[in-house]
C-alpha cells in the first residue's frame, strides 16, 4: 500500500506524521523495521521528540536521514564490504578541483561548447581518480551511495530481502526527494511487503538546483506531474490533503492560497493585519517602518529577514550583528550598575579601593555575566579567583539582585529561503530583487509548476514562514505597475 499526504505550510505535518507512526507501531513485526526518513538532522531531532513524548522507542524504529538509512539498511549489508566503509560529505567543486585546466581551457578554446565539453571529459577522468582513491581507503561519498543503493535495489534479490525486512517506510519532505531516490523507494515497495507512506507539499519543491550538483548527473523531470511526489499521487492507494494551516493568520493564508497549484489552505488563527509592502529601498527607512508596525501591534516574538541571496541580505545581516553589539553593552553597562549596588560603592570608588582600572572592572562584568545569579557573595568569588586579592565592599542589605536586562522573547535572523525552510517567525520581511521579480511573481503564477525555475515556490515558501505580521520590500524603489499589483491582492503600503 501507497499513501500520500499532501500537507501544506504549516499543516501539522510533523504531528501528522507522528500520529500515523504510532497506529503502525501497534502492529509492528518484532523482527522487522519501522523506518522514518527525512532530509536534515533537524528534522530527525524533531520526530524523535515529538515520537518519545508519546511512547518508549521501540528497538526496531528507525528515525534518520536519508542517507543514514541507505547505508544502515541497504549499502553496508549488500555492497561487498560495505560494512568497511565510511561516509564523506561529497567532491570538492569542479572549479575547485580542475581550476588550472579551466583556466587554461577558457585562454586556448574559443567556442564555448567545445571548451564545455573538454572541460567535462578533464572533470569526469578526475571524479574517476578521486572516487577511486575513496574506493582505496573505503570511503564513499553522499551522492555515489544514492547511485549504489539505486543500483542493488534494482536486483530482484535484494529487493526482496529489503522488502521482508521493512514492513513500514515513511518519508517526510518528499517534494525533497529526487527522482534517483524516488526510484529507490518504490523499487523496495515493488518487494510487495513493505507499505510506502510519504508525506509533502509540491509547493514548497525549492531544492531544483540538487539536479545540476549532483555528482551522478541526475536529470530532473521535464514535466512538473512528473516529480517524485505528484507521480507518486497519481499511483497511491490512499491520498489525503491536510488543508488547515495552524500557522499564519487569515490574510498570509489567503496570499498564499494565489500561488498554492495544488490545494487551498484555511487559516485556523483568524484574522490579524494586512499583508504590508513598504515603497521605500533604502534599508535604514524599511527597517525603521517595519520595526515601528511591529511596535504598533505590540508584537515581541522571532523575526525573520528572508532573500534568495545572502548578497541581498548583507545589509540586513550588518543591521543584526551592530543590535547584538548594542544590546550586549547595554546589558554590561546595566551588570555594572548592578554589581556597584551589591558592593554598595560606585563604580569610581570600587575601582579606587580596590587598584583596579576601570577596563579591569568591565572585565569582571563580564565575567560575572556568564552567572545564572548575581549577589555579593559571587562578586566577592569570581573577584577574588580574577584578581587574586579579597574585594573591598560596603556591607549592603540587598538580599535580591535587582538587575533588569533588556529582554525580547523572540530573535532576529537574516536568512536565505533555502535556509529558512521548515521554520517560522510572528514577523517576516521578504525581500525582492527588482520589480520585475515582483510583477513575475504576482502575475505570472503559473510557474508554480515551472521544472527548470524554482523561483516562484521560493516566494511562496518565504510567505508562509509568517505567523501574524508579512511585510514585502524590493532592492529597488517600488514602482506604480508593482504597487498597482500588490494592491490588487489586498497588500496595503506602510509609510
Amino acid at each position: 500500500m501507497i499513501s500520500v499526504t499532501y500537507a501544506g505550510a504549516g499543516g501539522g505535518k510533523t504531528t501528522s506524521m507522528v500520529k500515523a507512526i504510532i497506529e503502525k507501531i501497534v502492529t509492528l513485526d518484532t523482527n522487522k523495521f519501522l523506518c522514518v526518513i527525512t532530509y536534515t538532522n533537524d528534522a530527525t531531532v524533531s520526530i524523535k521528540s515529538k515520537l518519545s513524548k508519546e511512547m518508549l522507542i521501540p528497538q526496531n524504529v528507525f528515525i534518520g536521514t536519508i542517507h543514514s538509512f541507505l547505508f544502515r539498511f541497504i549499502f553496508k549489508p549488500h555492497f561487498p564490504k560495505g560494512a568497511d566503509y565510511s561516509i564523506v560529505s561529497g567532491l570538492s567543486k569542479k572549479e575547485d578541483e580542475i581550476s588550472g585546466f579551466i583556466n587554461w581551457a577558457k585562454k586556448e578554446i574559443e567556442d564555448p561548447t567545445e571548451r564545455q565539453r573538454v572541460i567535462n571529459n578533464k572533470w569526469n577522468k578526475e571524479k574517476d581518480r578521486i572516487y577511486n582513491a575513496l574506493d582505496d581507503a573505503n570511503l564513499i561519498t553522499n551522492d555515489l551511495l544514492v547511485k549504489r543503493s539505486k543500483d542493488l535495489v534494482s536486483k530482484a534479490r535484494i529487493r526482496k530481502t529489503l522488502s521482508l525486512k521493512l514492513q513500514y517506510i515513511f518519508v517526510d519532505e518528499y517534494q525533497d526527494t529526487y527522482k534517483w531516490l524516488h526510484d529507490i523507494f518504490t523499487n523496495i515497495y515493488k518487494g510487495k511487503k513493505t507499505e510506502l507512506s510519504v508525506i509533502g507539499d509540491p509547493n514548497q519543491s525549492i531544492y531544483g538546483f540538487s539536479y545540476g550538483s549532483s555528482e551522478n548527473g541526475a536529470r530532473r523531470p521535464k514535466k512538473f506531474n512528473d516529480f517524485p511526489l505528484p507521480q507518486l499521487k497519481i499511483n497511491c492507494d490512499s491520498y489525503t490533503e491536510k488543508n488547515i494551516n495552524y500557522r499564519s493568520s487569515s490574510e498570509i493564508v489567503a496570499l498564499a492560497n494565489t500561488f498554492n497549484k495544488s490545494f487551498q489552505q484555511i487559516s485556523d488563527k483568524g484574522a490579524f493585519c494586512p499583508v504590508f509592502a513598504i515603497e521605500s529601498s533604502n534599508t535604514a527607512q524599511i527597517l525603521e517602518i517595519f520595526y515601528q508596525k511591529i511596535k504598533s501591534l505590540g508584537l515581541s516574538d522571532n523575526i525573520f529577514f528572508l532573500s534568495k541571496s545572502n548578497k541581498s541580505l548583507s545589509p540586513y545581516i550588518e543591521h543584526l550583528n551592530n543590535e547584538q553589539e548594542h544590546q550586549s553593552k547595554k546589558c554590561i553597562r546595566i551588570l555594572e550598575k548592578s554589581i556597584s549596588q551589591q558592593v554598595g560603592l560606585s563604580i569610581t570608588d570600587i575601582c579606587s579601593e580596590n587598584n583596579i582600572t576601570r577596563i579591569q572592572f568591565r572585565s569582571l562584568a563580564i565575567s560575572l555575566s556568564k552567572e545564572a545569579e548575581l549577589d555579593l557573595k559571587i562578586i566577592k568569588a569570581v573577584f577574588e579567583t580574577k584578581f587574586g586579592e579579597p574585594l573591598i565592599y560596603k556591607e549592603q542589605r540587598v538580599e535580591k539582585p535587582t538587575m533588569h536586562f533588556p529582554h525580547h522573547s523572540g530573535s532576529s535572523r537574516a536568512l536565505t529561503i533555502h535556509k529558512s525552510k521548515g521554520l517560522e517567525a510572528e514577523s517576516v520581511l521578504v525581500l525582492f530583487n527588482s520589480n520585475n521579480h515582483i510583477i513575475k511573481s504576482f502575475t505570472n503564477k503559473e510557474l508554480m509548476e515551472s521544472t527548470t525555475d524554482d523561483d516562484l515556490r521560493l516566494i511562496y515558501v518565504a510567505i508562509t514562514r509568517a505567523q501574524k505580521l508579512l511585510v514585502i520590500a524590493c532592492k529597488e524603489k517600488i514602482s506604480e505597475e508593482s504597487k498597482r499589483t500588490l494592491k490588487e491582492h489586498n497588500i496595503n503600503f506602510l509609510s
